[in-house]
């Protein structure tokens, strides 16, 4: 996704900004990459959340993650369809 913005003279592409959003573990220690895909709203539930994972479109700290249970930790990052979601 971009934004582009006209001007009379001139127009200027820019790439959209990431949409960053936190989770909070609330004294868990973890939770998994197709539970937090699905409490974020990434996605509708849990099951299309692992379908998602499986195709390799999710990263986690910039890596493609293919675990569909991967435990996600305080300080790493979910990237989704240009969204991201930091865990704290």
């Amino acid at each position: 996704m971009v934004v582009r913005f006209f001007d009379e003279n001139y127009s200027i592409t820019l790439p959209m900004p990431k949409i960053a959003q936190e989770f909070i573990l609330d004294g868990k220690d973890h939770i998994k990459l197709c539970d937090l895909m699905s409490n974020t709203g990434l996605c509708e539930n849990a099951g299309t959340a692992k379908n998602i994972i499986a195709t390799g479109v999710v990263k986690v700290n910039g890596e493609v993650e293919l675990r569909k249970r991967a435990k996600i930790i305080s300080g790493q990052i979910v990237e989704y369809e240009g969204q991201q979601i930091k865990v704290i």
